[in-house]
């Protein structure tokens, strides 16, 4: 009882402690306020690169549902829906966003997959709807890597005095980012929680990362970890964006990680874990528990693309094991 107790003050601690901020250098000072330029936007990494350049779009077509920059932007920029969802409506948002606003410029992402969730999703698609309504169409090449991305996107906005720094900054963060993890030891085993809570009702989702994902290939794979999550997921059930819900948390016992990652609201996930443990102590034996190696981190599905090494560093950090 008596650690029973303990765990649960722990998860308490962390929930006021480990929460999701924005992911900046310390000491860095304030960004400046991004211009909003007459633009459609189809595509998180183009949105990204020129939210990196000091640009925003009237309106973008991303990811917002599993993109943790979306949310941020919404307050300014028009969301027309996830791209797959464009497509499959005739590109009638975007169509009657332009009309409304007489916005006729819209840059598209190149990439390839443009998600892995959904590997024969072509945003180029988008430009069919739009033929011969007047609208000038550009594409941004992401397959030939970032740094020409970022050169074409500076110059369809019309601000290239700004490449320099934002590609040497990204090269500067990379390295540090790759000597800090150079020689290091990490926990050889996670599972990834990504939690949701109604603020309303109080009530929380957790979904389970499932392995081979967007985590697997970017954060964890550089540092040797294992995304044991799928020990956790019932045979024969398939993710959806990458992720299996669960009701119960009983099955980390079976899966017995070394480290669990919180991403989406950690809220959700540290009250719902509290729940469980008190509900079962046995989940007090669960190796990351036990450590009391629990982190809440950023989610990363290939969209944050500029702030890659500074995410890459925050997981590194929490998972390292001197």
């Amino acid at each position: 009882m008596k650690r029973l107790m303990w765990t649960v003050g722990l998860l308490a601690f962390v929930s006021v402690f480990l929460v999701i901020s924005p992911i900046r250098q310390a000491g860095a000072s304030p960004a400046p306020v991004p211009r909003q330029m007459d633009v459609i936007m189809i595509g998180d990494r183009l949105v990204d690169v020129s939210h990196s350049l000091g640009v925003v779009p009237a309106a973008m077509s991303v990811r917002c549902s599993i993109w943790p920059l979306c949310k941020p932007l919404q307050s300014a920029v028009q969301v027309l829906g996830c791209p797959n969802c464009l497509i499959k409506k005739k590109a009638d948002p975007l169509l009657q966003f332009a009309q409304k606003h007489n916005t006729k410029r819209v840059i598209i992402e190149k990439s390839d997959p443009f998600c892995i969730y959904v590997p024969k999703l072509q945003l180029e698609k988008i430009a069919t709807f739009l033929e011969g309504k007047g609208f000038e169409i550009a594409y941004v090449d992401f397959t030939q890597g970032l740094g020409g991305a970022v050169r074409q996107t500076a110059a369809l906005l019309g601000c290239t005095e700004k490449v320099d720094e934002v590609l040497a900054e990204y090269a500067t963060t990379m390295e540090k980012t790759r000597k800090k993890m150079a020689g290091q030891q990490f926990a050889k085993s996670v599972v990834i929680l990504r939690g949701t809570y109604q603020s309303t009702t109080g009530k929380t989702f957790l979904r389970i990362e499932a392995p081979g994902g967007y985590a697997d290939r970017f954060l964890l794979k550089p540092m040797g970890i294992e995304n044991v999550g799928g020990k956790m997921i019932a045979v024969g059930e398939k993710p959806s964006k990458g992720h299996v819900g669960i009701r119960k948390l009983d099955g980390l016992i079976a899966a017995a990680p070394d480290a669990i990652v919180m991403t989406g609201d950690a809220i959700a996930v540290q009250k719902a874990m509290a729940e469980a443990i008190h509900k079962n102590p046995g989940l007090g034996d669960v190796p990351a528990i036990k450590a009391h190696a629990i982190y809440s981190l950023p989610g990363y599905i290939d969209s944050s693309v500029i702030e890659y090494p500074l995410i890459l560093r925050r997981w590194a950090d929490a998972l390292c094991r001197k």
